[in-house]
């Protein structure tokens, strides 16, 4: 059994953490996986708009006598391995708070094209990739967790590799995405919850207009990026729980 969880709901993550612990104690065999990058001051960003900071309010000892440290952090909606919601495209998209918690877990997939993007930074996941994956796993089940496994989460430490520009101009960035018409074929034959990519944005970095996104957002099926350990995950078989901060109006966490 593989489980890997993405985020940072504590509650979701307490509700998760007691069932695997249920799991341990009844012996059966759990591997469990973060999927997540750390937020840091430095790490990558797709433009200037996406920033983390943090600062220590208090360290010391309290009036009581104790020690005590306390920070606050500002971040955001697009840092870090985060879930875009589809009211970040669409008016009438859910929210993140307004997504429902039974589409944000089940049974992943992962789509391996970290062959192709070894040679070309500007891949996509086409649809020919979809049949052969099919092909050797079988049909893609409805309801499924997909990921795109780029090999891009292994260049995260570096502004210039991941995004391929230190700037936020659209036309200088380079790293693989996802095809209009695989998304269109994903959305029309196999009906995902959500899908997931460990690059900056699912439209790879020489788009303008964001159209793989906004299909999916448009059919209200939310888009993870930024996903780390896509490596890790086997091509079927694992459960995954994406678990984002529960942000009023957000559209993305």
């Amino acid at each position: 059994m593989y489980w890997s969880i993405l985020d940072n709901n504590s509650v979701a993550i307490t509700l998760v953490t007691l069932y695997l612990f249920l799991c341990f104690r009844a012996g059966f065999p759990v591997d469990v996986l973060d999927m997540t990058h750390s937020l840091e001051a430095n790490m990558s960003v797709l433009s200037r708009e996406d920033f983390y900071s943090s600062e220590t309010v208090f360290h010391g000892e309290s009036a009581a006598g104790f020690f005590y440290e306390s920070r606050q952090f500002c971040v955001s909606e697009q840092s870090g391995t985060h879930i875009d919601a589809p009211a970040l495209m669409e008016p009438a998209g859910l929210t993140v708070d307004r997504l429902e918690l039974g589409n944000l877990a089940g049974d992943a997939i992962v789509i391996d094209i970290s062959g192709k993007c070894d040679n070309d930074p500007d891949a996509m996941l086409t649809v020919a990739d979809l049949n052969l994956w099919e092909t050797i796993n079988g049909v893609i089940p409805d309801k499924s967790v997909i990921f795109i496994h780029t090999g891009w989460g292994a260049k995260w430490e570096s502004q210039r590799t991941y995004i391929g520009s230190s700037t936020e101009h659209c036309n200088q960035q380079s790293f693989p995405g996802v095809s209009v018409l695989a998304a269109s074929w994903i959305l029309k034959k196999r009906r995902p919850k959500l899908i997931g990519i460990d690059t900056a944005s699912l439209d790879g970095g020489r788009c303008h207009d964001f159209p793989a996104q906004r299909r999916f957002f448009a059919a209200n099926v939310p888009v993870v990026e930024n996903v780390a350990n896509t490596d890790a995950l086997p091509s079927k078989g694992s459960t995954v729980y994406v678990v984002p901060m529960r942000i009023e109006d957000a559209t993305a966490a």
